[in-house]
């Protein structure tokens, strides 16, 4: 019984792999195909459980300016980690809609010295936090997950790197993006963001007149992720002394 479900399983994965083939073609289907084995082999090599997606009525989220629950691929995370210009060993790292924290664990592979995640579903901070205690090859001495309104979150005056995927848009950035440039205002220091599917944040960059925030590198990656690095200069208004990207 259990090899005829087994046999089955592979005509239908047969099934759907040549139907994405016939509908995409074989490029698309090499493309897809490599993402989901990447994803795939950093989810057991980290020990975590951090794929599939939720929509916000399944983790009781009211707020309208939320964004169902999908986590970022690994291969475009790594990248854009790897493009910040600081020392790993000075990064202070906050992720906001840590979800069932992928980008933590991630982020928990660099000798950072401190990495925050902040998240507003319970359901999903629970995950995050079970993950970040079995996860593998973890050499960041700090990871901590926060359950709250990334509106309300105070940014540590400490915090030098934070990341975005999209978790929300209104509002509800509006005020993140505010809370960001008064800690930088208020505590002079080089700041990095990356953001993921960046549309919002560019909207509300340019509509606010936030010119301290700059667009340093901007890259695409599959599936379809824009990605924008910015910059918040230091009081030497140049970006972090370092030689190269973040250490292993």
């Amino acid at each position: 019984m259990a090899q005829n479900a087994a046999r089955k399983s592979l005509i239908d994965l047969a099934r759907n792999a040549l139907a994405f083939a016939r509908e995409f073609g074989v490029r698309r289907f090499a493309q897809e195909a490599q993402y989901r084995l990447v994803n795939r082999f950093h989810e057991r090599r980290l020990g975590i459980q951090t794929s599939g997606m939720l929509e916000l009525a399944s983790l009781g989220i009211q707020n309208q300016d939320s964004i169902e629950y999908t986590p970022i691929g690994y291969e475009a995370l790594y990248c854009a980690l790897k493009r910040i210009p600081l020392p790993a060993s000075e990064i202070s790292f906050l992720d906001y809609g840590c979800g069932k924290g992928r980008t933590l664990a991630v982020a928990g592979t660099f000798p950072f010295r401190k990495i925050v995640g902040v998240e507003l579903s319970e359901q999903l901070t629970a995950a995050a936090r079970s993950n970040v205690r079995r996860m593998r090859h973890r050499k960041a001495p700090s990871i901590e997950v926060v359950t709250g309104d990334a509106g309300d979150f105070q940014v540590p005056d400490d915090t030098n790197l934070i990341h975005f995927f999209n978790p929300f848009h209104g509002k509800t950035l509006e005020k993140v993006v505010k809370n960001i440039v008064a800690s930088h205002a208020a505590s002079p220091r080089t700041m990095y963001i990356i953001y993921f599917n960046k549309i919002h944040f560019e909207r509300i960059i340019n509509a606010e007149g936030h010119r301290a925030v700059k667009l340093i590198h901007g890259e695409h990656f599959y599936p379809n992720y824009s990605c924008g690095i910015y910059e918040l200069a230091g009081p030497e208004g140049a970006g972090g002394a370092s030689d190269g990207a973040p250490g292993r």
